[in-house]
């Protein structure tokens, strides 16, 4: 895990060592019922994503460098809290 600032938005990254993303329908993969487990709901990334952008936020899912994947979530900084702006806060966690 590791949180950054980019611009004018702090990004989240949260990145495992599994099998990363499948290759069919990866485009696919926020949508409500799609799924790639046997036992899986498909509502897992789908409510991330919609509660991501209710909030002004984003979700993106990439392939990692080395092996696995990568979900970030970012969001914009406001001017309205001062202690968001701080890019001092983030740094270190």
């Amino acid at each position: 895990m590791a949180i950054h600032r980019r611009a004018e938005r702090i990004v989240i990254s949260i990145e495992d060592n599994g099998r990363g993303l499948p290759l069919e329908d990866r485009h696919r993969l926020t949508e409500p019922y799609v799924t790639t487990r046997d036992r899986g709901t498909g509502l897992g990334l789908a409510i991330v994503k919609k509660i991501m952008e209710d909030h002004g936020g984003m979700l993106k899912l990439r392939d990692s460098q080395d092996r696995g994947a990568v979900a970030e979530m970012s969001f914009n900084i406001t001017d309205s809290d001062p202690n968001v702006a701080d890019p001092a806060l983030v740094e270190g966690v």
